[in-house]
């Protein structure tokens, strides 16, 4: 345990490191360019206030912290439409894919037009209307560490074109992901390092707006029909002076979700506020709240997922060094002893079901007990001891 907290800490330093290097080297470079890159995507996050750095376990950590795609389970696709004032839009596509190792990859695309804007001369006068807008499509590889502990690397293309005039360069984006407890994960991500853009006619890039996040999430309550996350991030923008200060949370009961969230700044205290509806392989999501800068912000997201098998446990290391992992099959519909207690609803013995319903309770908390000490197994590196009990849940779930 303490080497890996070793691990951790020297990541935290070394991303540190780099986000002080990058700053100081754009020192006086001139005014930032791709600030859409900050806008947030994804409505569930952003209805939590933006605080998804320490959560990321859906295909948007592409965008928070892309070391989280290592959690998916199977592949997942986002698309995202924000609608901003003025006839603005924000568009967002990703994907990820959790690969058969311990990897996954991702691919995003992140678009944002500002509609018609109509030109004036220097008397005021109106002439014709031009169009700006930005694009960067990115590319993720996220991959474990050791035990509990996940990175993630993002690179990415960015063009914009202000009536005309086009610009380009290229970006990077980093994370770590710490799950120090079954409750509790750390993370920190460094967005938007790179050569920043270069338009035409100019010799100097214009730098990107570079942030540091640093995030925790606590699973605060969950059981078989609902769940709370509690989350909260400190990011940097390098261009402003404060730093900013989100928390959210989500409660999740059967197929709906409550989000809640709010953003300090230097300048504000934003609020933000969602709900969520899903079941299955389809997701759907709302979030609302106000930008420093645009003002009333509305996401709404549609994820489906694809591919997966119910599981999703975090290769670990055995002594020798090898990466493995464990990965019960999933549990069938229906066990036996469900079948019989909807057959005895069915006839009408409802004594019969009462005694039935008992022994499946019984079996849940057994299923628990066994699930609890094939994690500790696994943790400890006794994979004999694993399959073992993992034969033993089998049984139960037939």
């Amino acid at each position: 345990m303490k080497s890996l907290l070793k691990a951790v800490v020297k990541c935290f330093v070394m991303l540190s490191v780099v986000c002080l290097v990058s700053s100081v080297s754009f020192a006086g470079a001139g005014n930032e360019s791709a600030d859409f890159l900050n806008l947030g995507v994804g409505a569930r996050a952003v209805a939590m206030g933006g605080a998804f750095t320490g959560l990321a376990n859906d295909v948007s950590a592409g965008y928070w912290n892309p070391s989280g795609l290592v959690q998916l389970d199977g592949s997942q696709l986002i698309t995202m439409y924000d609608s901003l004032p003025e006839g603005m839009s924000h568009v967002y596509v990703g994907y990820g894919k959790k690969l058969a190792g311990p990897g996954a990859l991702g691919l995003q695309i992140n678009y944002m037009t500002s509609g018609d804007i109509m030109g004036v001369d220097e008397t005021g006068q109106e002439t014709v209307s031009f169009n700006v807008y930005s694009m960067a499509i990115g590319f993720t590889y996220a991959g474990v560490i050791n035990e509990g502990m996940s990175y993630g690397i993002n690179v990415k293309n960015i063009s914009e074109n202000i009536a005309g005039t086009s610009g380009a360069g290229f970006g990077a984006d980093a994370g770590i992901l710490y799950k120090s407890s079954d409750k509790m994960k750390l993370g920190l991500a460094l967005q938007n390092l790179g050569t920043g853009v270069t338009y035409e006619g100019d010799t100097e890039a214009s730098p990107l707006p570079m942030v540091v996040r640093a995030g925790v999430s606590y699973l605060a309550m969950q059981d078989a029909e609902k769940n709370v996350v509690l989350c909260a991030d400190v990011s940097k923008i390098s261009s402003d002076a404060g730093v900013g200060i989100s928390a959210g949370g989500e409660y999740h009961v059967g197929a709906l979700a409550f989000r809640l969230g709010v953003l300090s700044t230097t300048d504000a205290l934003v609020p933000s506020f969602g709900v969520g509806l899903g079941g299955g392989n389809i997701l759907f999501d709302i979030g609302a709240g106000q930008n420093p800068n645009l003002g009333s912000t509305f996401k709404v997201s549609l994820i489906g997922k694809f591919g997966a098998t119910g599981q999703s446990i975090a290769p670990v290391r055995k002594s020798s060094g090898k990466a493995s992992s464990a990965k019960p099959k999933a549990a069938a519909p229906a066990t036996a002893l469900e079948k019989q207690l909807q057959q005895a609803i069915d006839q009408g013995d409802f004594e019969k079901a009462d005694e039935l319903n008992k022994k499946i309770e019984a079996q849940k908390a057994e299923k628990a007990s066994l699930e609890k000490q094939i994690q500790k197994a696994v943790d400890d590196g006794d994979f004999e001891k694993a399959d073992e009990l993992n034969g033993r849940l089998e049984q139960l779930k037939k």
